[in-house]
């Protein structure tokens, strides 16, 4: 197979290579474990879904680096599958009707790094003594398999076990963190539907405190040095939630960290804006801006993660957009029932979220 052919006909053209057919994501579980000084993570991942239509053979996103050892679908062990040009494709021992139920298991293992993209590097981040990952918009196939496009939404678990020095953050609510000799495993569940782009993983040396005890409770995740500067920089963040609130509708938030890196990336192209020793902070002006990402409409849970441009380039976001509930509504295409993108005249850009 050549290097730039498609499998099928693109979702959508800004997207060309990402997203697949065939199937709608209910839920993601992912059972990972990192080791941070080898870069090395192996993985479980267990994706619930229904069939769209019958077919013999389904496609997942994932990274080439990441070597696949098994896979079975809806149980079945003689599930053939082939990985190529970063795609997943399976071939089930028996054909599954439209409307059938689609459980897929996965174990993958490898070295991550990030994806190659338009917009410069995105996905899984190494860093010196940790990890972040920045997936917007099609990075999130650098660590988990899964159907990489922005409109497809699924709820999420996320377990993570990792070296006991270190803080591992996720999306969603943390329902469990057990130490086992020298590893904790946390587990954090995300109940509202996200986009794949939103899961994100952050792991380093860090605290956890809460900043703000409103509807919508703050909490600083950030290194022990970074205690003083992240209080001060996190307090204007509850007149962002009251104004957000005010203006367009409850924001049915569980809880927001803001996460503080202080650490350089270890991505060569990334280390022109990594130079700074001080540690930073998260930039109240990125609040606004990540709740914006809620306006379509403004209706679910968000774990926020924000870093300044110190350490990395920009920062991380986790927001999950959901299309039920109250709030303002744009026209959205779906690329599943044939109906094609509006483009933004001028832009390039394809109204998707």
């Amino acid at each position: 197979m050549k290097p730039n052919r498609m499998l099928e006909e693109p979702l959508d053209p800004y997207l060309p290579h990402n997203g697949n057919r065939g199937y709608r994501v209910s839920r993601y579980e992912l059972d990972l474990t990192y080791k941070v000084f080898s870069n090395r993570l192996a993985g479980k991942a267990v994706i619930t879904a229904v069939t769209t239509e019958s077919r013999s053979k389904f496609s997942f996103d994932l990274a080439q680096n990441l070597q696949v050892s098994k896979v079975s679908v809806n149980g079945a062990r003689g599930t053939k599958y082939a990985h190529l040009n970063n795609k997943l494709i399976l071939t089930p021992s028996t054909k599954i009707p439209a409307g059938g139920a689609l459980s897929v298991t996965i174990a993958y293992s490898g070295n991550p790094e990030p994806i190659k993209s338009l917009w410069g590097e995105v996905g899984w981040e190494e860093l010196d003594e940790g990890t972040l990952v920045a997936s917007q918009p099609n990075g999130a196939a650098s660590w988990f398999p899964c159907d990489d496009h922005p409109i497809s939404k699924a709820s999420y678990r996320i377990s993570i076990t990792t070296d006991s020095p270190f803080y591992a953050l996720a999306n969603g609510k943390l329902i469990r963190k057990q130490t086992r000799a020298s590893q904790t495993t946390w587990v954090y569940e995300q109940t509202e539907p996200m986009a794949t782009y939103l899961a994100t993983i952050q792991i380093g040396q860090y605290e956890h405190r809460q900043v703000s005890a409103g509807p919508v409770p703050v909490f600083a995740v950030h290194p022990p040095r970074c205690a003083q500067r992240s209080t001060s920089t996190s307090g204007a963040n509850p007149r962002c939630w009251r104004s957000s609130e005010s203006c367009s509708a409850r924001i049915p938030l569980p809880t927001t960290p803001l996460w503080s890196p202080t650490t350089n990336s270890k991505s060569p192209s990334k280390r022109r804006d990594s130079r700074s020793s001080e540690p930073t902070t998260a930039r109240v002006g990125a609040v606004p801006n990540v709740l914006s990402h809620t306006s379509l409409p403004i209706n679910g849970s968000a774990t926020a993660s924000l870093s300044g441009s110190g350490a990395t380039s920009g920062y991380t976001k986790a927001l999950p957009v959901t299309r039920s509930g109250s709030g303002p509504r744009i026209p959205v295409a779906h690329p599943r029932t044939n109906s094609r993108p509006t483009p933004i005249k001028g832009s390039g850009v394809n109204l998707r979220t």
